[in-house]
């Protein structure tokens, strides 16, 4: 009989076990993960008490998941008196890309033995140029994400927590971190509401963009980098309470730009259940071009490499051989950014693998799947008043010059750096009439106006309009397509001396994440309201594939109104069309004169590339 028993036993442990195997993603988020109160050897983790990135504290609980890689220990932190998240920092996806593995696409992560202590952040990928006041650790040991998930089970849905993946922007592919969000503004905002949120990073600058416009160094490792890391979430995410089927990817300027990018790439669209671009796109120039061959180019002749002519194989071995600090040095010479279109040095490119087609064929290939996008009404001012975006920003006007601002200087800016004769040829001087003409005489504007026309210029040529041709052609491929559009700031952001007031570009930040690129204030009631409007509306279409929330119907473009949007407020409402005067005017002259300024693009030649 004791045998019997015994037999028993261990068929009932059997069978156990394999029900926990066979549906480990049920098991794993409802009966395994377990809370620990032990005492790490390891140091302390990064745990924020009153800021996104602040101190650490004493005690903490430690929480496990288990993967196929391995297991990963995380930590609890108490957000505020009524919530408690669970976190995991710094888990790898990818292999590091050092070594052999420089300047190559990411490989997937492998197993590792022990519990993996996803306790802090990991170091910053390096950025196109460290400035002297910078505090961040940077390594190219760097492909790390962040994970945030409620620590209440109870909330867990059967099939999962629905998944926001937060990409970093604002850097003008040139520097950020996933560090950067922290994980309590994240985790009150947004977990608190049922979500998993993941932040990744990606290889910046050189070490990201770096192209010899051929198959050696085709280009486009950043996106790569995203990639790998969309895979490593659809793989793994169960393990951590995620739905993988609802996996929304978010993201702020290039970031934004990056989320449009995996919305038509054939490797990353099936990937993604919906998309969320603010003020961003792959139809502006700086997004989406060539010019980063020649910079790649010069970069290997100050670091005494071959030049492309001379041998891409040679160059990337070189390159390869490099150390960071050279390529550094280097960099400082070539400069953090362009005054023109192209903004940025190194950046996307079409690369004929990521980007097969172009953008427009791209689209309607594409599974078409829910995105929201949109822009404020001053996005430029970010960069021509406020001078922010320090890494590359060529468009600021001092304070000291707003008022002698003047037309002359209007001109000179689109003849030197709009429609130039580079691009346009023979026509460059009839193009850049019409444009003086559109901006002055649309502008009823008496005080600084030659100041206001130049911002509108550079926030429609590198916002505005690329973001509402997407809209278009997403509209016209039949995406659900949420349009938004705000003027709403802040009362205490602005100081009366400032000439232009409105939303700036990266307004979304400070109510998203607490993060202030524009400068730091503090939140009054309506702010208050606002960040309510915002972030309800990501998390109902996060959750749902569409934004309406209870307070707020929010309906997609249709055929009768395709630039219907959303005038975000504390007090939203719906309005049906954006931009339609501005948009005709950069599609009449680029028809007119075959030239795309937007794209860079001339229709006869093609893309215009620098030479090397």
């Amino acid at each position: 009989m004791a045998l019997k028993e015994l037999i028993q036993s261990i068929f009932t442990y059997t069978l156990i076990v394999e029900i926990i195997f066979s549906r480990r993603d049920l098991f794993l988020s409802k009966s395994l993960i377990f809370v620990n109160a032990e005492t790490s050897s390891s140091p302390p983790p990064t745990i924020p008490s009153t800021s996104s990135t602040g101190k650490a504290n004493n005690s903490i609980e430690s929480v496990f998941v288990y993967t196929e890689l391995g297991r990963i220990k995380g930590f609890v932190a108490d957000i505020n008196d009524d919530f408690k998240a669970d976190v995991f920092l710094g888990v790898p996806f990818a292999q590091p890309p050092i070594g052999h593995l420089r300047f190559e696409k990411p490989l997937p992560a492998t197993p590792w033995h022990g519990p993996y202590k996803a306790m802090s952040f990991a170091p910053a990928c390096w950025p196109h140029h460290v400035t002297e006041d910078s505090n961040d650790a940077f390594s190219e040991d760097c492909l790390y994400l962040n994970v945030i998930r409620p620590n209440d089970y109870t909330t867990h849905p059967e099939t999962g927590w629905p998944v926001l993946v937060v990409i970093h922007g604002v850097g003008g592919y040139g520097s950020g971190s996933a560090s950067s969000f922290g994980f309590r503004n994240i985790s009150a905002n947004f977990v608190s509401k049922g979500l998993v949120v993941v932040t990744i990073q990606y290889r910046l600058g050189f070490m990201g963009f770096a192209s010899t416009g051929d198959c050696e160094m085709p280009g486009n490792l950043g996106y790569w980098d995203q990639l790998e890391a969309f895979r490593f979430t659809k793989a793994y995410i169960r393990s951590f309470g995620g739905d993988p089927d609802k996996i929304t990817a978010l993201g702020v300027s290039s970031g934004a730009s990056s989320v449009a990018a995996l919305s038509i790439s054939p490797y990353s669209r099936d990937l993604i259940h919906s998309f969320i671009s603010l003020s961003g796109s792959t139809y502006a120039k700086f997004t989406l071009n060539d010019d980063v061959i020649a910079v790649t180019n010069k970069l290997a002749q100050l670091l005494k490499c071959p030049t492309i002519k001379e041998s891409s194989a040679g160059l990337k071995s070189c390159f390869k051989r490099k150390n960071s600090e050279d390529f550094l040095k280097a960099v400082k010479k070539i400069g953090s950014g362009r005054k023109d279109v192209s903004i940025v040095k190194f950046h996307p490119i079409f690369d004929g693998d990521f980007f097969p087609k172009d953008i427009p064929d791209l689209i309607q290939e594409a599974p078409k799947k829910p995105v929201i996008m949109g822009y404020g009404n001053q996005e430029a001012a970010y960069l021509t008043v406020f001078g922010r975006g320090e890494d590359y920003n060529q468009f600021a006007i001092s304070i000291t010059d707003w008022e002698k601002f003047t037309e002359e200087n209007f001109t000179d800016y689109v003849r030197n750096h709009i429609a130039r004769e580079f691009d346009a040829g023979e026509q460059a001087a009839s193009i850049q009439q019409e444009i003086y003409d559109f901006y002055f005489t649309n502008n009823n504007d008496t005080i600084l106006k030659p100041l206001k026309a130049y911002t509108n210029l550079v926030s429609d040529i590198l916002f505005k309009i690329p973001i509402l041709r997407e809209a278009r052609a997403k509209h016209n491929a039949e995406y659900p397509v949420y349009l938004y559009y705000s003027q709403y700031y802040s009362t205490n952001l602005y100081d009366d001396s400032v000439p232009i007031k409105g939303w700036v570009h990266s307004n979304e930040k400070p109510y998203l994440f607490g993060l202030y690129p524009a400068g730091e204030f503090e939140f009054n009631d309506d702010d208050k309201k606002f960040r309510e409007v915002l972030v309800n509306a990501i998390v109902a279409f996060t959750k749902n594939g569409d934004p309406t929330t209870p307070e707020f119907s929010w309906p997609p473009t249709n055929g009768y109104h395709p630039f219907q949007y959303a005038n975000l407020s504390p007090n939203p409402y719906i309005s049906t069309e954006l931009g339609q005067k501005k948009l005709e005017f950069w599609d009449q002259l680029t028809e007119k004169y075959e030239l795309d300024i937007i794209r860079g693009i001339h229709r006869s030649r093609g893309r215009p590339r620098e030479e090397l």
